[in-house]
């Protein structure tokens, strides 16, 4: 016996129905578009205005966390969690490989959002990850904003001094947890 479906134009079995479904999950899986998120650290916060530590910009510093990818994922950017303050700050988000390589970033115009949400910061190109290791930084220009940060882990995160906003160049990526440096992100 063969099921047909026969509410559309032309009538088609279930095999061929599931053939397709198949196939439409495989393309999803295969460029990154099934909606998979990773949080950098697995941080996932339990309230957006105290899941974290509020942390004041430094202008020209980096905040890393790691970031472990379990599958083949197109990323168009990295969401992070604001502070207490939004502002006149710019925000950047910067993805490094396992070596602290830069691999992709957002623009450096882009204004801090409203207090306590999540603000989303697209690269500038999408990025295909593969399976592995890898490393967020969020970076201000200013110290007006505030962004949440990772109060406890057993993951590696810092902060980068030194650096020069806009410019995303590579970094040394942490070896050991360090609170209230690691970004509350993750990525979309």
């Amino acid at each position: 016996m063969s099921y047909l479906q026969l509410s559309q134009p032309t009538p088609e079995s279930l095999l061929d129905r599931v053939a397709a479904l198949e196939t439409l999950e495989v393309t999803a899986r295969a460029t990154g578009i099934d909606g998979q998120h990773f949080y950098a650290g697995t941080f996932v916060p339990a309230s957006l205005s105290t899941g974290g530590t509020n942390t004041q910009g430094v202008a020209n510093a980096i905040w890393v966390s790691e970031l472990r990818i379990s599958g083949n994922v197109l990323l168009t950017g990295i969401s992070v969690l604001l502070g207490g303050t939004g502002g006149t700050d710019h925000i950047m988000a910067i993805l490094y490989d396992q070596y602290g390589n830069v691999l992709a970033h957002s623009a450096s115009t882009t204004v801090v959002g409203t207090l306590h949400t999540f603000q989303r910061l697209a690269f500038t190109a999408q990025y295909q990850a593969s399976p592995g290791l890898y490393y967020v930084g969020i970076t201000t220009d200013g110290t007006t904003a505030y962004i949440q940060t990772q109060p406890a882990g057993d993951h590696a995160t810092s902060e980068i001094t030194g650096q020069t906003f806009g410019t995303p160049t590579a970094i040394t990526p942490p070896l050991t947890f360090t609170a209230a440096t690691g970004p509350v992100a993750m990525t979309y």
